[in-house]
């Protein structure tokens, strides 16, 4: 760096990297060039405008049918047009039973959506 470029003053950079490990390595990157650096904020990006993939073979066959059986018959809906005993009475199993079908599909479906922004 010459004297006309140190007078500048301290340059800002926005950077947007896809995980944890590649901002590791960014950040390795620079501390590499000898340069003084300053990390002002890191930050979490917004999933506003991103494209999720919802990946359904991740649900066994029963969690998928209950999942089918509860948008079909409402219960997503507000108000709801279903609730777990309706559900339970049509797949003739317990309440809690399609309760814990239902939380354990939501969370695959949501994990495995959101796994690359975690």
């Amino acid at each position: 760096m010459n004297d006309a470029e140190s007078t500048q003053g301290p340059v800002q950079v926005v950077l947007e990297v896809a995980d944890q490990q590649s901002l590791r390595d960014v950040l390795q990157s620079i501390t590499a060039l000898d340069q003084q650096i300053q990390t002002k904020s890191i930050s979490q990006a917004s999933l506003a405008g991103q494209e999720v993939t919802v990946e359904l073979d991740i649900l066994t066959e029963k969690q998928r049918e209950t999942l089918e059986l509860a948008i079909k018959k409402g219960y997503y809906e507000k108000p709801r047009a279903a609730d777990l005993t309706t559900l339970a009475d049509e797949l003739e199993i317990s309440k809690s039973a399609v309760s814990q079908r239902l939380r354990t599909a939501e969370r695959k479906i949501i994990t495995n959506a959101l796994a690359r922004y975690l």
